[in-house]
């Protein structure tokens, strides 16, 4: 977990300070995980969050990005809004490379959405080649 701004997954909630912190620097002690059936060309929505540290606040633009191997694989969208919105709800976001988010981030969670997908071409595989980058510019409260 940062010292300053983490991302945080296990369904965390709008407003709230709950979530697992997402390992940092493929340390993968607490990565965010799915499984996919390429045959199927499958995909899969997850909840996530961002949040500052108590005392610390973004200010200006926050971009959270894919990156990595198969990072075209994996597209971000922006919460509706809707505190009680489910992955079935936000199947109809619009999803893209990045999430740019212009308002400040404080110490509770910030909720965005991240579709991973498979291709039928695809063979098995742990791939752990994907993470997330986030670019913000945090200030103490």
């Amino acid at each position: 977990m940062s010292k300053y701004i983490s991302l945080y997954g296990n369904s965390p909630t709008a407003g709230g300070t709950d979530g697992t912190a997402l390992s940092e620097g493929g340390a993968q002690t607490a990565p965010l995980s799915v499984m996919l059936d390429a045959t199927k060309a499958e995909s899969t929505i997850i909840k996530c969050a961002i949040r500052c540290a108590a005392g610390y606040t973004t200010t200006g633009t926050t971009t959270i990005t894919p990156i990595g191997t198969n990072a075209a694989e994996w597209t971000i969208a922006a919460d509706a809004g809707d505190s009680t919105a489910t992955p079935a709800d936000a199947a109809g976001y619009s999803y893209h490379s990045s999430l740019s988010i212009d308002s400040d981030i404080a110490a509770t969670n910030k909720i965005f959405w991240l579709k991973a997908a498979s291709g039928t071409g695809e063979a098995p595989q742990r791939d752990v080649s994907v993470g997330l980058a986030v670019s913000a510019t945090v200030n103490a409260v």
